[in-house]
């Protein structure tokens, strides 16, 4: 059997981690060693430090992007990923009132843009409509099979599945696992499509969203998928945010055939089959900052560094069978397949954006693709991994917002300077090699507190810029103007007020 599918056309398998932020992913060692560790502390101070294995098999055969922004919330962030457009022009601010997207005459979705060829399919959270004509399947994707709502309030063990195939008034009682149900039914999917028949999987975990608990085997009723000695309390949220990350990179492994075995029969699935993933790009992202009580910076929620940076890795799928399947299924040929060479295990500082992965993946799939909509936000990210060496910028500006009926705020940034705007007011930052120093709300008052959105600094330069006012005042401007003139709020209300 041929390692490539008989279509040459690249397979899609994009994952999306729910509320894991980019403070909480850390790196260790070095060329072929390195690893990624979900890190977390407990109420104690006890670091909690869990390997992340499978995802480091990504991080180590692909490209990682180190300064990936997303916008600070679930609902938002996936409706720009699917839209390719920034939440005041698809409408989406915020997880609240049961979001929806618009239908197919106002936005055009990522998998309608994909080739018709395509077969598309979506596992795990939507949370981006729960009605007829909001479904994913009215969107362009041909399966779903989730769930519609955007958390799993009694539980991964005791949840309802909704399967668009057998229509989704009549959910399933599910007590198995939700994160081995979403690998499970990506893998059946995908396994089950013709050989020639290109592919483009959306797998959107639960995990390690809350409700936070610790995996559990139900027939032996021990831990499954992370280090069982895992030190920290275990009856601490951090423990089990930490675990339950441990737990889906494990089911990514199974996912990818690179664990082996189930428990006890119960868990056992095919994998992707080595000649479909050879053929694959591989994209995981978290969709917004950590938690608050869990996140190491400002959490989820807020327009600060914490609660918008994320982790994105693209990476590839011939790269990543080398490291833990026979050689010999490859030949004497086992060279990346849709990454440069020299991108694998390699960062990047530039400047990207969740919305550009709408452009990228369109473009993966069809590189002369040029008839996208005229109001799109998304960049082309490919030409950064696909082409050898430094490449030019994509963007110059990253953007994030989150709105509803309460609040309105918002950040953009350049390489040098981060502007806030926290409804009425600003506040600048200057950049300290790539980080934000201190935190971003007032870090100068003792008394400002981060989870109140009423205390608000209110000073225009929170961070000082010593011997720096020209550049910052300059900064400060082509800020303005580029948030001015490019975006808004929300769909009705009117630009921004300037304050100079």
């Amino acid at each position: 059997m041929s390692i490539f599918s008989a279509s040459g056309k690249p397979n899609i398998l994009f994952m999306i981690a729910d509320d894991l932020g980019q403070d909480l992913v850390q790196e260790s060692g070095v060329g072929s060693t390195r690893i990624l560790e979900v890190v977390t502390c407990d109420e104690n101070g006890v670091e909690i430090r869990g390997r992340l294995d499978n995802i480091s098999l990504f991080f180590r055969n692909g490209l990682a992007f180190k300064q990936a922004w997303a916008h600070p919330a679930c609902s938002p962030t996936r409706a720009s990923i699917y839209t390719g457009v920034h939440p005041w022009k698809h409408g989406v601010g915020s997880p609240g009132g049961n979001p929806e997207l618009p239908d197919a005459t106002s936005l055009i979705t990522l998998p309608e843009m994909l080739p018709t060829d395509y077969a598309c399919g979506l596992f795990g959270k939507w949370h981006l409509g729960e009605r007829a004509g909001a479904y994913p399947t009215d969107h362009g994707w041909d399966r779903h099979i989730g769930t519609l709502a955007g958390r799993l309030p009694n539980g991964y063990d005791n949840w309802e599945l909704q399967d668009s195939d057998i229509g989704y008034d009549d959910p399933a009682l599910q007590t198995d696992h939700a994160t081995w149900v979403t690998v499970r039914e990506a893998a059946s999917w995908i396994n089950g499509l013709q050989e020639d028949t290109p592919w483009f999987a959306t797998i959107a975990f639960h995990a390690p969203h809350e409700p936070f608990h610790i995996p559990l085997d139900p027939i032996s009723g021990s831990g499954i998928g992370f280090n069982p000695n895992t030190p920290g309390d275990v009856n601490s949220n951090t423990y089990k945010f930490n675990v339950m990350t441990q737990n889906m990179d494990y089911h990514i492994g199974r996912l990818i055939g690179r664990v082996s075995g189930g428990f006890e029969g119960r868990f056992d699935f095919d994998p992707i089959s080595s000649a479909q993933l050879a053929n694959t790009v591989i994209i995981f992202i978290g969709d917004n900052g950590s938690p608050s009580g869990i996140a190491k910076q400002e959490p989820k929620g807020r327009i600060y560094e914490g609660g918008i940076r994320v982790p994105m890795i693209v990476a590839d799928g011939r790269a990543i069978l080398k490291d833990f399947r026979n050689p010999f299924d490859f030949g004497s040929d086992i060279s990346p397949l849709h990454l440069a060479p020299n991108k694998l295990n390699t960062s990047s500082r530039q400047l990207v954006h969740v919305v550009d992965l709408y452009k990228t993946i369109v473009r993966l799939t069809d590189p002369s693709a040029s008839d996208f909509p005229s109001n799109i936000d998304s960049q082309d990210l490919s030409p950064l991994f696909k082409r050898p060496g430094s490449q030019p910028p994509v963007r110059r500006y990253n953007f994030s917002q989150f709105y509803n009926n309460n609040q309105k705020i918002a950040t953009i940034r350049n390489l040098d300077y981060k502007l806030n705007y926290l409804d009425p007011n600003y506040s600048l930052y200057k950049y300290d090699g790539n980080q934000i120093p201190g935190i971003e709300d007032n870090p100068d008052d003792p008394t400002d507190d981060p989870d109140d959105p009423a205390d608000l600094a209110t000073d225009l330069f929170d961070v000082a810029i010593s011997g720096e006012d020209t550049k910052a005042n300059q900064n400060l401007n082509e800020l303005l103007n580029e948030l001015i003139s490019n975006y808004r709020i929300d769909q009705t209300a009117e630009p921004f007020p300037d304050p100079r």
